[in-house]
């Protein structure tokens, strides 16, 4: 059957333990130079970006445009820092979000938290920062793209976040852990945990194997345009999880050819899997056992060689009987 792994896991393999994230004020503070520098460039950006506008677009004093970059800004003030400076100070894991124009933030605030973003601040302070200015998290409970740049730098410079503890980090302030999947296997912009090294990624997947199981062989809600990215994370963790063998099995031996290459390239290390491909030799769909012979004879088994000159005497249909055929005489076996 198409979806049973036929070797159990490896003992001894490395567990994905999610961190307790500590929010308390004190282990999160900020410096006070950090926040008067961040202020001053804040405000510094935003008047020279009021000043550009009036020397380079002075029909917007008439007619307005509804686009962020071509709208003149209020700089901060000191109720905005005082605001800011109680959020910073709570050791709540999530709080309501500044209420100014979300436009603003994103044009003068977003480049200078990710400028700022070192290793003298904590990930959970840079996180009240980004949720204090609306540029956390999405509808879907996804990271924002400044969120996702902001991480970034500060993993740069830190080595922290990991994807686990970022995901964390998410779940304990609301937003979703399982959904950080696709701020990763984002291919068309800003994506998290770029050039991370591979312990930072792989725990991550490994604690919501289930969600990436799903993810692998849904065909809803954009799925398919996340999962290129996928099997390549895939390949980082140190042994598959049952879920994952899975979901990686049926596609590997599906009918339909989208992600199959893919699929079977990401089982390539897994212990036993040949097994299980000469178990599908005997699928009840003829498709499968196609693809099965062709995986095999790809792979060069030559212990399947019985196997497939067993399963070629009752095969009936033409196109699997040609799978197995071709797969014969890759193991130079005689076919007469």
């Amino acid at each position: 059957m198409i979806g049973e792994p036929a070797t159990p896991a490896p003992a001894g393999v490395p567990e994905a333990v999610p961190p307790q994230i500590d929010w308390s004020a004190a282990g999160n503070a900020v410096a006070p130079g950090f926040l008067q520098t961040f202020w001053q460039k804040v405000n510094d950006g935003i008047a020279v970006h009021n000043q550009t506008l009036r020397e380079q677009h002075p029909e917007l004093l008439t007619k307005p445009s509804r686009h962020r970059n071509l709208q003149p800004a209020a700089p901060y003030d000191e109720d905005d820092a005082w605001d800011f400076q109680a959020c910073l100070a709570s050791d709540e894991r999530s709080q309501p979000v500044q209420p100014r124009d979300g436009s603003i933030a994103w044009v003068h605030v977003a480049p200078v938290l990710e400028a700022m973003a070192s290793d003298g601040l904590t990930p959970v302070a840079l996180f009240r920062m980004l949720r204090f200015f609306d540029l956390a998290g999405d509808d879907e409970g996804k990271l924002q793209y400044p969120a996702v740049r902001a991480f970034n730098a500060l993993h740069r410079h830190s080595g922290r976040p990991t994807l686990l503890e970022l995901a964390c980090m998410m779940d304990d302030a609301g937003l979703s852990g399982p959904a950080l999947r696709r701020n990763y296997c984002n291919t068309w912009a800003d994506a998290i945990a770029e050039g991370w090294a591979p312990d930072a990624v792989w725990p991550y997947f490994m604690h919501h194997a289930e969600s990436v199981a799903h993810a692998l062989v849904d065909t809803r809600n954009n799925e398919p345009a996340f999962r290129p990215a996928l099997f390549p994370a895939l390949r980082l963790l140190p042994t598959l999880p049952d879920a994952v063998v899975v979901a990686l099995f049926r596609m590997a031996l599906g009918s339909a050819k989208t992600d199959r290459q893919a699929a079977q390239d990401t089982l390539d290390a897994y212990p036993g899997k040949e097994g299980h491909i000469l178990g599908a030799l005997g699928d009840g769909k003829a498709a499968t056992r196609a693809v099965a012979a062709e995986w095999l004879g790809r792979l060069r088994h030559r212990p399947a060689a019985d196997a497939l000159k067993q399963a070629l005497a009752k095969e009936k249909q033409e196109a699997a009987r040609r799978a197995m055929l071709e797969a014969l005489q890759a193991l130079d076996e005689p076919t007469d």
